[in-house]
Parts: C-alpha cells; structure tokens; sequence
C-alpha cells in the first residue's frame, strides 16, 4: 500500500526539524540566506552544540553536574557575533525555556544589539521551533522574558553592572573596545574585577560560558583567566582559530591556509603581516607584550642615516644562573 503524499513531510517541514535538532543549522535557517557558511563557523557551531548536548545529560542526571568554560578566539569580521551572540540565545532558550541568559559586550549599545537579535529570532521563529514565546510584558531589548515569564536575557556592557538575574548561559563577546583599551592596565583590571565580584558570581550550576574575543593583549580577560598569577585557572576549553592556519589547527587547515579564503585570502594576509604586532594579536591570537623584563621599550631606537660604527662590544650571560644543574653552552 503506498504511503498518501498527503502525510509526507515537506522540505519546509524537514529544514525545520534540522534546525530545531543542530544548533549550525538553526544558524543557518533563521538568516535566510543571508549567513555565508564556512568551515571555522561550522565547526565553532559543532562546539556550541557539544556543550548544549552534554547539558541535556547533566539535567537528567545522567552525568555530573559542571560548568562548562569554553574560549574562541578568531580575528576581526569572521562573523563570530553573528554565529554566536546575535543567535545563540534564542536557540538555547529554545531548548532551555526555563533558564537565564546574559550576554555582555563591551558597549550598553552593542549589548543591546545582541539582545534585539535573539528577542526577534524568538518571535519570528520561536513558537514554530520551539513552542516558546516573548512575554506580553517584555518591551525592552536588554532584558526580556518569556511567556513563561520564567526563562529570559539581559544584556549588558561590559563595565555597567549586572544585578537580579542569575545566568545558566553567559555569552562575553569582545570586552574590549580598542587599542586604547587593550593597553590601559586600569581598564583591564576594571574588566577582570567585574568578571571576579560580577559575572563568575551570577552563575548558576551546569552553567555554559562562552567567551567570544579577539584577543588584543596578552593581559586581556582571557589571559588573566588562564594565568596562573590569579589563582588556579578554571577548567577553560580554549580554540584559537588563526587567520593564517599554524601547526596543529584544530579544523585541520594546512600550515598558511586562510581561514575564510572565500573572503580574506593570502593577499590579505599578506597586508595585515606588514604590521606584526597586531597581525599576531588580533589575527593570529597570540599577543605578545610591547616589552619584556630583561629588554625595554623605551631601549630601542630608530635611525633615519646609520652612525659610523667605531667599536663594537659585545656581552654575554648564556645562562643568567650558575648552578650545578645548568646546561653547557657554547658561543
């Protein structure tokens, strides 16, 4: 006996069951077109969707309860707001309706972006997915509810307080601004005082955190929450994806390759390596200080025509330490 056409599902139908299953994808539906698919955002959603499936076993019991830390670092307009901060909200209180989440930015305004973005996701998509809508109550786009007037958001900048909400999902995408920023320590240090007297403590147990950056300085959050000099490092999951691909990848590029060749290939590349120090910062995610203990800044000098060389003097301390274990050297 054939199957009626009638009680078939449709592509309509079957797009949205995959959406509503794969966070990727959901990313995907609910941009119409308009998100352009690559391999390093495919692959920052497989991790997102990692995190939320192994929630789902927390909740039931099935594993021990924990948060989850999670860093992703990737160089500037790689659409790391779009697949993550501009989106993921309203796919987790999709599948969460009854949890909190906060998302911070470095601006009130940018904050207030994101959650503009995930409130009209949950309206336009929300019930059709996932049976969940805005509360009649909620007009504002930093802090909103649901229907169930239980499970919401609120967005904040980075430096501007969060109070009375609690956060099974926090999402902290780009603390920091600009240069003037990232080498201000007074403002670095403002950023890891919220983190430590704020944000840490509005976490709620099996709580998911996300920290979304390009990283400007090596003192910037994410270094402090991985140094060693601030106390005993949290268990972070840490994926640097590099503009140019480097040993080791974690999606598997070979050494040079572009992450997004489709829009920044090695012509751009090879631009942004004209300036060397923010190339390794805020393209590759490894910054490096301006100065060290042993040479200073202030040390070198530029020269427009080269002074006459009358002596050279040279003066060496290969080992900085004599002690009885220390290695051989040779000059």
């Amino acid at each position: 006996m054939k199957a009626s056409s009638k009680n078939l599902p449709t592509v309509e139908d079957i797009q949205r069951e995959i959406a509503r299953r794969d966070y990727y994808e959901y990313v995907c539906y609910v941009h119409e077109g308009r998100y352009k698919k690559a391999p390093h955002s495919e692959f920052v959603g497989r991790i997102i969707q990692e995190a939320m499936d192994k929630k789902k076993h927390m909740n039931v019991g099935e594993i021990q309860m924990e948060n989850q830390y999670i860093a992703i670092n990737m160089p500037p307009r790689h659409s790391k707001s779009m697949t993550i901060t501009e989106t993921l909200p309203s796919y987790y209180l999709g599948n969460f309706p009854e949890d909190r989440v906060i998302e911070i930015s470095y601006s009130d305004t940018f904050a207030r972006r994101f959650g503009k973005k995930n409130k009209e996701k949950v309206k336009q998509y929300g019930a059709d997915l996932f049976d969940i809508q805005i509360s009649k109550e909620s007009s504002a786009h930093d802090e909103w509810l649901l229907d169930n007037e239980i499970g919401g958001m609120i967005s904040r900048g980075v430096l501007s307080g969060i109070t009375g909400m609690g956060a099974d999902l926090m999402i902290i995408d780009d603390p920091i601004k600009n240069r003037e920023e990232a080498d201000s320590e007074t403002h670095r240090s403002k950023i890891w005082d919220e983190w430590i007297d704020s944000f840490s403590t509005r976490l709620h147990p099996g709580a998911i955190v996300i920290l979304i950056l390009t990283r400007w300085h090596e003192d910037d959050l994410q270094g402090r929450l991985l140094s060693k000099e601030y106390g005993k490092p949290l268990p972070w999951q840490v994926y640097n994806l590099p503009l140019e691909a480097e040993e080791d990848d974690v999606i598997g590029r070979a050494v040079g390759e572009p992450l997004w060749p489709e829009r920044y290939g090695l012509e751009f590349i090879q631009e942004r390596k004209r300036y060397p120090s923010s190339f390794n910062s805020l393209y590759q995610g490894r910054p490096t200080a301006a100065e060290g203990n042993l040479l200073k800044r202030a040390w070198w000098q530029y020269y427009d025509t080269l002074p006459k060389m009358v002596h050279t003097i040279m003066s060496i301390d290969a080992t900085f330490k004599d002690e009885a274990d220390s290695d051989f050297v040779c000059i």
